[in-house]
């Protein structure tokens, strides 16, 4: 069973009984932390799945552990926060040295992959994220919020690997796709937007930089914010 379904399945379950106390303080916790993170309140969401890091012993249930690591993964993801991930990941591990759910998070496919990219190691990017596409389509659910921002956040950086290889027909695929699937995400287009750049097509990277400058779900970081302002001075002035 996939891990997500497994989760939902006991966070939907009315009464569950748990071991000790302290896992039902965490299990409220958690729960909140989601309910905050779909009512679009995601730096409370990131505040109490921290708090309930903090919160957890040796002996918490797995689960809840797992849960609370890869919710906090996804948020992370979101705004590609890799440093905060790992330094957050590696004093878990300080911590908690059994637990396989902090390394594995630690060692995810996607972050590793869109690390990958910009560093320019295109060949060992593509291996991560195409194996974290086959991953995430194990338990494909279109409905599932988080499956689906998955699934866009790896297309974006394959179209990133994509493009960064001049092969820009299959990255032009994989930004189309992930768009499908997060509209909103300033990301995607930053990084089509420096593919029309590559291809001479600037009124199209024009364009892009500006959804970029615009959209915010998740939208860019400061430094990327310079990038696209700088971009767009001299394509303004570009005769297309």
């Amino acid at each position: 069973m996939g891990f997500w379904n497994f989760i939902s399945k006991l966070f939907a379950k009315k009464e569950i009984t748990f071991q000790n106390s302290s896992d039902a303080s965490l299990h409220a916790l958690l729960t909140q932390a989601a309910d905050e993170y779909r009512t679009e309140h995601r730096k409370k969401a990131e505040t109490l799945f921290l708090q309930a890091l903090e919160e957890a012993t040796p002996s918490s249930a797995e689960p809840l552990v797992e849960y609370n690591l890869q919710f906090l993964q996804f948020l992370w993801l979101q705004n590609e926060a890799h440093p905060k991930a790992i330094k957050c990941l590696s004093d878990f591990i300080a911590k908690f040295k059994d637990s396989a759910s902090a390394y594995r998070c630690r060692a995810s496919l996607v972050g590793r992959g869109q690390v990958l990219v910009e560093l320019g190691k295109l060949g060992e990017a593509q291996e991560d994220l195409g194996r974290a596409l086959q991953l995430l389509n194990k338990v494909p659910n279109v409905r599932d919020k988080i499956w689906a921002s998955s699934q866009a956040y790896t297309r974006n950086a394959m179209g990133g690997a994509w493009a960064a290889m001049g092969d820009f027909s299959k990255a032009m695929e994989e930004f189309e796709l992930s768009i499908a699937l997060r509209p909103e995400n300033a990301w995607v287009y930053f990084n089509r937007a420096e593919a029309f750049k590559k291809m001479n097509r600037f009124s199209e990277a024009f364009r892009d930089y500006q959804k970029a400058l615009t959209s915010n779900d998740p939208g860019l970081p400061v430094y990327k914010i310079a990038l696209a302002q700088r971009e767009i001075q001299p394509l303004e002035r570009s005769p297309g």
